[in-house]
């Protein structure tokens, strides 16, 4: 998929050829061109207009954390209590208006991989996990073991109200 810069970039140029107009230098195509021919021009408006319907639903789906971090603590209810990602992510989407893209815990977990402050581990059945770090602790994140009913041991890890304040001061930078 591209990125709502690179769909604007190319509205840009197409705008400028559904006008008749170089978009490299500002001029009018001659009259005899391909590209000022009416029924060219006219595609390329549709594409134009499709570029601008793209560029709406991407910017739609985008949510701004920025405006509501002032009073985050009123607008998110931080647990008390350490949580798992999962239960911290539903109360972040609850102040997420109903038309935008949801935060996924993958998208958290792997920037804190990013940063260091969690870890990937291979289990040996080959599925790729989370576990916490000798930094975790220092942004409140603990783990607990657990086991599956099939035996598999692993970790849920536990995001106190330090973790949770500073995955909200990020929250922009995380969801990019």
């Amino acid at each position: 998929m591209f990125s709502i810069e690179k769909l604007q970039h190319l509205n840009k140029y197409i705008s400028k050829l559904s006008q008749g107009i170089d978009p490299l230098t500002g001029e009018l195509f001659p009259e005899d061109t391909i590209l000022n021919n009416k029924n060219i021009r006219d595609c390329f408006n549709d594409i134009r207009l499709l570029l601008e319907e793209q560029i709406r639903i991407i910017g739609d789906s985008r949510f701004d954390f920025s405006s509501k971090l002032d009073n985050k603590e009123r607008l998110i209810t931080l647990s008390d209590e350490p949580v798992p990602i999962g239960i911290f992510i539903s109360f972040i989407n609850e102040i997420s208006p109903s038309n935008k893209r949801r935060i996924r815990p993958s998208e958290i977990t792997s920037w804190l991989v990013k940063e260091g402050i969690l870890e990937e581990y291979t289990h040996a059945d080959g599925k790729v996990f989370k576990k916490i770090t000798s930094k975790s602790a220092d942004f409140g994140i603990t783990s607990l073991a657990k086991e599956s009913p099939s035996g598999r041991k692993y970790e849920v890890m536990l995001y106190n109200q330090d973790a949770q304040r500073y995955i909200m001061e990020h929250i922009n930078e995380i969801i990019k």
